[in-house]
């Protein structure tokens, strides 16, 4: 089977599509894998690795009839020139260059910089806390029995998680780590978790963990939308798909610029143990490596920059020239074409009697002496400092006008909000909280924070079972095998599964009113629309279980030096017996199954009259 491997037109590149739909997959990897890329892989190579990287994307690009500017730049995130994307179906995107093409928008674009880390701040902010809660129900243990498990469990992996020695190069902790993996995840979208097991006496557990960017991962990365499949990625992958090893890039030197490829097993061959983890949010069922969520508006915010700087440089220069001088009604007019009335078309003036030939003077000859342009130098219109340029001197008649203000341009802040307004919403986050700028509607602000909670809830689910977990389940493995945690059946996948379950305790979604919201969280507690442990959570990230102990214990504190918990009428008031623990501070029991009581009514003369 024979395809031309330049393809320069539409109608070609959709016939070699309609070709490539009706061979197998095994035959259609064949031919771009083992007969096409490594081919021009290998003569450019001898050039050096950037010269084959170009050669080995536009090979792909003109084999799918994206060359001669038939829109391969859609590939790294520009929309023009090129074009948007092709009509025949071949939408081809080029991972590392829309990687790198993101990066420079983050840093060249406040706006794009600002929605990736208002993600992190958001989801991770200092770091999400794991909480174990085994199934009792799975593994046949009482609850109050895993009760004790699941504190000593999570006081020492929160130990782990904020200590940097676990760090390879002990360069942040892990909750630092997390808000990291966050920024990648919404900027590259490609994140890779590598981990090593140290014989270190000094760490808190063997495991050790190490961020490794997408760019040290060896290989072209690219998707066709016409033909889903793994390219070579610079991952191994298994029969059936899964991710087998990684082809890591590593310094081999730290003080010389000197790098050598190194295969990370997905899994250790012998140990069975986790050693590299890769995640992404893939849009396609045959995509192997993710590329940037904010690729689709890159061209956008690019636009958007340019437009505030020309505005501000435009601000700038009015304020230098402020006016100008409007000469008298009664002052003669020039004509700057004057010099030119008796000539011919690019002719320069002629001036009679100018020194011929040795110098003799000649009346009858002419010198032709180009058209010059000359220039006055004033140090006042020199100075660089707004407003400090003054004028004076004028003929009579003459006056200064001002120039117009016209910079910013009207409108200037509301075109920046709607144009920012759908690049916010393709990332699934309103304006207000972009700009962290509310309006005094309170229903209005709110259904912003929930929606946008909702999203962020979602990027923190894919967190923790993409990274956190995994992390969660090789530290344990480590503090079972020091003998430090028993966890019966752990061999048993099933029961490993119940002892791994978990919630994570973060920070919880911003409140902007909350009076308001401890009397809804009340009314859905005696409804028993949600427990207290979720009004705990929810309120600032906490635990209720853990509340209710403390609770108990320091209200028996007060009991011990005479003091009533909420007390009404001053401290060290005498101590009320009647106080039950399991109400609150109006008398409203807790217990979603006892209802409500309304308030006693107080006599005309006050309370307790």
């Amino acid at each position: 089977m024979t395809l031309p491997i330049t393809i320069q037109t539409t109608r070609k590149a959709a016939l070699a599509v309609e070709t490539l739909r009706k061979q197998t997959i095994a035959e259609t990897t064949e031919l771009v894998i083992s007969k096409a890329l490594p081919a021009i892989a290998q003569r450019a190579v001898r050039q050096g690795y950037n010269q084959g990287r170009m050669a080995e994307q536009r090979l792909t690009a003109e084999f799918f009839g994206y060359g001669q500017g038939l829109g391969w730049s859609r590939a790294s995130g520009a929309k023009w020139p090129g074009g948007l994307s092709g009509p025949f179906g071949a939408t081809v995107i080029n991972n590392w260059s829309m990687r790198q093409q993101a990066r420079g928008v983050y840093h060249d674009s406040p706006e794009a910089k600002t929605m990736v880390n208002r993600f992190a701040d958001t989801v991770v902010d200092s770091g999400l806390r794991l909480e174990p809660e085994p199934n009792a129900d799975i593994l046949g243990i009482p609850q109050d029995k895993l009760e004790e498990w699941s504190r000593m469990v999570g006081a020492a992996f929160d130990l782990y998680c904020a200590s940097k020695k676990q760090h390879r190069a002990q360069q942040y902790n892990f909750y630092q780590a997390q808000h990291l993996l966050c920024k990648y995840a919404e900027r590259d979208n490609d994140q890779f978790l590598r981990y090593y097991y140290s014989q270190n006496s000094n760490l808190l557990n063997p495991l050790q963990f190490e961020i490794i960017d997408p760019n040290q991962i060896r290989g072209d990365a690219w998707i066709a939308t016409a033909l889903l499949g793994t390219m070579p990625d610079g991952i191994d992958r298994n029969p059936d798909g899964s991710e087998k090893a990684y082809h890591v890039w590593v310094q081999t030197d730290p003080g010389k610029y000197e790098f050598t490829e190194v295969v990370v097993p997905h899994i250790g061959e012998k140990s069975g143990r986790l050693m590299m983890l890769h995640s992404y949010e893939a849009e396609y069922a045959g995509q192997g490596r993710g590329y940037s969520s904010i690729g689709e508006a890159i061209q956008e915010f690019e636009n958007l920059t340019d437009f505030k700087s020309s505005q501000i440089k435009k601000a700038i220069n009015q304020s230098q020239l402020w006016g100008f001088n409007k000469p008298s009604p009664n002052a003669p007019s020039s004509d700057p074409l004057e010099q030119f009335a008796h000539q011919g078309v690019g002719q320069a003036p002629v001036v009679a009697g100018a020194p011929g030939v040795g110098g003799v003077n000649q009346a009858d000859s002419a010198t032709i002496i180009p058209p010059t342009l000359n220039v006055t130098p004033i140090m006042e219109a020199s100075l660089t400092v707004p407003g400090s340029l003054f004028l004076a001197n004028l003929d009579s008649g003459e006056e200064i006008v001002p120039f117009v203000n016209t910079a910013p341009s009207i409108g200037y802040s509301e075109f920046v909000d709607n144009f920012l307004s759908y690049l916010c919403a393709m990332k699934g986050m309103p304006l207000e909280v972009l700009l962290m700028k509310f309006s005094n509607n309170y229903s209005a602000s709110r259904a912003c924070l929930v929606l946008f909670w909702r999203v962020a809830c979602m990027k923190r689910q894919r967190l923790d079972d993409d990274l956190i977990t995994p992390t969660y389940e090789m530290w344990l493995s480590g503090e079972i095998a020091a003998g430090r945690v028993s966890c019966p059946g752990w061999q048993d996948p099933r029961l490993r599964a119940a002892w791994l379950c978990h919630r994570l305790i973060g920070s919880p979604m911003p409140n902007i009113d909350p009076n308001a919201t401890a009397k809804a969280d009340q009314l859905y507690v005696e409804m028993g629309a949600e427990t207290l442990d979720d009004v705990a959570y929810n309120f600032n990230g906490s635990s209720g279980r853990a509340n209710r102990q403390k609770l108990k214990t320091q209200m028996d504190q007060l009991r011990d030096v005479g003091m009533a918990a909420w007390s009404t009428t001053g401290v060290g008031s005498p101590v009320n017996t009647e106080i039950d623990p399991s109400k609150g501070a109006n008398g409203a029991s807790l217990d979603p199954g006892v209802p409500a009581q309304p308030p006693a009514k107080s006599a005309p003369g006050g309370p307790n009259k």
